[in-house]
C-alpha cells in the first residue's frame, strides 16, 4: 500500500485534488475533518482548547472554528498552543486508520489531506510528498469566493505557513493547480497510474 502525504498553500485547491485522488481509487484522510471532529464537545481536543483559549470559543456542540481561527492566526504563540494540542491527537488517529487500511487488501493507495502537513513533520510518515501550487491572485481569488474571507485574513493564514518554495523544494511531486481543472485532473490521474505501477 502506498501513503502519500498531499499539501499546499492555503488555497493552493488541495482538497480538490484529494477528491480527484478519491475518484481514482485512492482512500483519502482528511486531517482537517479530523480537527472538526476533535473539536466538537465529545472530542478528545475540546476539553484542552476550551480550557487554554476560555469559554468564549466555545458554541453549541463545539469549538467556534472560526472564532478560533481568528484568534490563533493573529498571534504566532496561541497559534503554537493550539498546534500543540490538536496535532498529536490528529496524528495518532490518522496513523490508527493507515494501520486499519493496511490490513485491507483492495486498498492500494492512501493519501493524508493536511494543510499543515509539511509543518507538523508528518510528512516522515508518508511514502510520497505531494505538494500543489498555484499563484498568489489565484489563491486569494478562489478563497474570497469560496470561503468569504478577507484579504487580510488570507494573508495571515499564508504567514503561518512555510512558504511555498520551500514545501515545493521538500516535493517528490509538484501539481500544477494554476491552469484548468481538467489539466489538474490530468496531472493527477497520472500520478496515479505512475504509482501504482511503480509499486505492483
Amino acid at each position: 500500500m502506498i501513503t502519500i502525504g498531499l499539501t499546499g498553500s492555503f488555497g493552493s485547491g488541495k482538497s480538490t485534488v484529494a477528491r480527484m485522488f478519491a475518484r481514482y481509487g485512492a482512500v483519502v484522510i482528511d486531517a482537517d475533518a479530523i480537527v472538526h471532529d476533535e473539536l466538537k464537545i465529545n472530542g478528545k481536543a475540546y476539553a484542552k482548547v476550551s480550557k487554554v483559549f476560555g469559554k468564549g470559543v466555545v458554541f453549541g456542540q463545539g469549538i467556534n472554528r472560526r472564532l478560533l481561527a481568528d484568534i490563533v492566526f493573529r498571534d504566532p504563540k496561541k497559534l503554537k498552543q493550539l498546534t500543540a494540542i490538536v496535532h498529536p491527537i490528529v496524528l495518532k488517529e490518522v496513523q490508527a486508520r493507515i494501520r486499519k487500511l493496511k490490513k485491507e487488501s483492495k486498498v492500494r493507495m492512501v493519501v493524508v489531506d493536511a494543510p499543515l502537513l509539511i509543518e507538523a513533520g508528518w510528512d516522515r510518515w508518508v511514502d510520497y510528498l505531494i505538494v500543489v501550487k498555484a499563484s498568489l491572485d489565484l489563491q486569494i481569488r478562489r478563497l474570497s469566493a469560496q470561503r468569504k474571507i478577507t484579504k487580510a485574513e488570507i494573508f495571515r493564514r499564508l504567514k503561518s505557513q512555510l512558504p511555498i518554495r520551500q514545501k515545493i523544494s521538500m516535493a517528490d511531486i509538484v501539481i500544477d493547480n494554476r491552469m484548468n481543472l481538467k489539466e489538474t485532473q490530468k496531472q493527477t490521474y497520472m500520478i496515479v497510474q505512475r504509482l501504482l505501477l511503480r509499486f505492483s
